[in-house]
This record gives structure tokens, C-alpha cells and sequence, in this order.
């Protein structure tokens, strides 16, 4: 990696180099580049391109019986996923406030994604292509916190133009904290839009569903009585939401953790 700074002009160069078993070495790499428009605000753009390689499960789970068959869940024939990245945005940040809004491309080349026929195993999409636009912003002062996100995105298949299983067009989250003396407060909101699923009636004909977007709080308290000590209680899905990320099913309800945390200076 190389970072070049000249009065408002700022440059990152990177560049990388994998070899794994079985894969032909992948050479990947990025640029970027921000201009300070004030002391305040810059804008910036970038390109990159990576891959990823089929994972273990992916390729060699053994699959399970079914009415005396095996059926396979996994495909020993994935290719690696590669990608190319472009973004390009604005940026503001002072003592207290930050916010950054990016707009995003990413065409990808044999993504690995979920057939559409029975049994669905993953395989390689020959083209698919993911646009969109993420805001993020934070306020810190008097030891408040204020954190948010949005982002609006598209993923599709370049071929077919259908949305791919599982991929939220909308994800959003705001989280507030306060921290006093040893103690600290968090709240955390996150929300996710609908999802198409896919399910089997009973001779293995696919159907897509629709699955429902949800939104969900979570809670933390912490306290630090010394500086390498700290306890927690943490309370998910406090409001004990009713949802699925996947179709059939349901998500965990209200969970309460206890927590110790001590680490040691040596």
C-alpha cells in the first residue's frame, strides 16, 4: 500500500497477491482518491476489484437423507467470485459531527448465490450487478452518542434482472448512548426491508416468497468499576419481536446477557 498527501489532494494505492490450494494465484488491487473541497468537506472516489473464494461448506458438506436419497447441499465445482467496486460521495466532519453519503457499484463475475431448482445448492451466477446509496452519520458531545445508517441497494441478476434471495433492498439503524462517571447507557435500533425466499411444496417445485421486513431494539448497560474491569447487561430484541430473516423460520426472542469482562495489563 502507498498514501500520497499534497496540500488538498489525498491518494491510497493498494495492491494484493493470493495463492490458495487448488485456485490460480488472484491479483487484486484498489485507488482512491479524496480532495478537501474546506478543512470540513471532501469528496472522494475510488475503484477496486476482489475476489472470494468458496468456502468449505460451500463445496464439501455431505448433504442429507431424504425418502431414502441423498440430497446434496454443496458443489464441489464453485469457481472463485469476483468482483469489481466503484464508489464515488461526500463527506463532512468537525469536532463533533461526521456524516458521509456514497454511492456504490459492484459488478460481479461468477457470484455464488443459491439455485433456483431443487435441491438449491450453491452455484455461480454468470453476471450479477449491486448499485446503491449508504448514508452514515455520528454526533459525540457532553458523552452523547448518536449514530445512523441508511442505505438503499439493488441486487440483481444482470441476465435475468431478478432481485436475489435474501438481499434487503433497505437496511437502516440508529443507535443513542451516554456515558456518565463508569457507567454507559446504549440503545440500538436496526431495521431491514422484505427479502424474496424460496420454498418447496411437496413434489419439489420452487416458489418465491416474499418475506417481511422488521426492525428490532436492543439495549446495553455497562459498568466499569475499574479500568481493566466491566460488567454488562445487554438485552436483545427488547420489545420481543416476532420475525424472520429466513422463510419458516422465526428469529430469537427477547434474550438477556450478563457479561464479565477483565483484561489484564501486564
Amino acid at each position: 500500500g502507498y498514501n500520497w498527501d499534497k496540500g488538498r489532494h489525498h491518494v491510497q494505492v493498494n495492491g494484493r497477491t493470493d495463492k490458495l490450494s487448488d485456485i490460480e494465484r488472484e491479483n487484486t488491487g484498489a485507488i482512491n482518491y479524496g480532495f478537501d473541497v474546506t478543512d470540513k468537506v471532501k469528496l472522494f472516489a475510488g475503484y477496486s476489484n476482489g475476489f472470494s473464494a468458496p468456502n468449505f461448506n460451500e463445496m464439501f458438506w455431505p448433504g442429507y437423507y431424504f425418502a431414502g436419497s441423498l440430497i446434496p447441499v454443496s458443489n464441489p465445482k464453485l469457481k472463485p467470485e469476483h468482483a469489481t467496486y466503484a464508489q464515488a460521495g461526500a463527506q463532512y466532519s468537525d469536532d463533533y459531527l461526521t456524516g458521509r453519503v456514497t454511492y456504490f457499484e459492484t459488478h460481479y463475475r461468477d457470484k455464488i448465490a443459491f439455485s433456483s431448482t431443487f435441491p438449491s445448492i450453491p452455484v455461480n451466477v454468470n453476471r450479477a450487478k449491486a448499485r446503491g446509496v449508504e448514508w452514515s452519520g455520528s454526533y459525540h458531545r457532553d458523552g452523547w452518542n448518536f449514530d445512523s445508517n441508511l442505505t438503499y441497494q439493488d441486487v440483481k441478476d444482470s441476465a435475468t434482472g431478478e432481485r436475489f434471495l435474501r438481499q434487503p433492498r433497505i437496511l437502516a439503524g440508529l443507535g443513542v448512548g451516554k456515558t456518565w462517571g463508569k457507567w454507559h447507557g446504549q440503545v440500538d435500533w436496526h431495521m431491514q426491508g422484505n427479502v424474496i425466499d424460496q420454498v418447496y411444496d411437496t413434489n419439489f417445485n420452487p416458489t418465491k416468497v416474499k418475506v417481511g421486513g422488521y426492525s428490532v431494539v436492543n439495549a446495553a448497560l455497562t459498568y466499569a468499576p475499574m479500568s481493566n474491569v466491566k460488567l454488562g447487561l445487554s438485552v436483545g430484541n427488547l420489545f420481543n419481536r416476532h420475525y424472520q430473516t429466513v422463510y419458516g423460520y422465526n428469529s430469537m426472542p427477547r434474550n438477556v446477557l450478563l457479561s464479565l469482562q477483565y483484561q489484564p495489563k501486564w
